[in-house]
């Protein structure tokens, strides 16, 4: 089975996979505090002690702060990021923790895929190599997009993505279409560019 919980952690992002391979990924962590209180909590009543993937789609405190508490508490196998470092407090001090505990990290780019051997699929649909242009880095628009593929389902993971990222996905529209969408942003206003995106995806 694939099993997709998103998890109630306040105004941030914090997605737990299980894969029918028997691994754990975590995509974004919620703030800190939902981090202890909220993700941790529920990881150990489901048993799980080890992530195997802790995806964190962009730098913002409401997405990486809770991966402080994790990477204190249990054994993450690797961090996969959109490459960009943070300059906050809490991105300061997961970088510090990963380093520490000799997590290796990798850097996510469209076009990759993360699969382990089970029939999930999982495919990379952003950043670009090299980030969107003329964006500053740490923007939203850089969020890692996912796409989990099992059988006849398919679930799209969008971060925080907004108007500057969406015309770039939308450059491969019909890898979009999906069952299930995470709604970009914590379902922000997009724009027009919006609509062409939902009329794409048509979770």
């Amino acid at each position: 089975w694939l099993r997709v919980d998103i998890l109630d952690v306040g105004h941030g992002d914090s997605i737990v996979v299980r894969t029918p391979g028997g691994r754990t990924l975590l995509v974004d962590a919620g703030s800190r505090e939902a981090g202890r209180y909220r993700v941790l909590p529920f990881l150990r009543y489901h048993g799980v002690t080890r992530l195997d993937g802790l995806v964190l789609t962009h730098p913002d405190e409401d997405h990486l702060g809770g991966a402080i508490p994790l990477l204190q508490e249990l054994r993450v196998v690797r961090l996969l990021t959109n490459g960009v470092r943070g300059d906050t407090m809490s991105a300061r001090q997961v970088a510090r923790l990963a380093d520490a505990q000799g997590v290796p990290p990798l850097v996510l780019a469209a076009g990759m895929r993360l699969d382990d051997g089970s029939p999930l699929r999982i495919e990379v649909l952003h950043p670009p190599e090299g980030l969107v242009p003329e964006v500053p880095p740490r923007s939203n628009d850089n969020s890692v997009v996912l796409k989990l593929t099992f059988g006849e389902v398919s679930v799209l993971l969008c971060g925080d993505i907004e108007e500057a990222g969406l015309p770039w996905l939308l450059r491969e529209a019909s890898a979009l279409r999906a069952d299930v969408l995470k709604v970009p942003h914590h379902g922000s206003r997009l724009g027009r560019v919006g609509t062409a995106f939902f009329e794409a995806v048509q979770p």
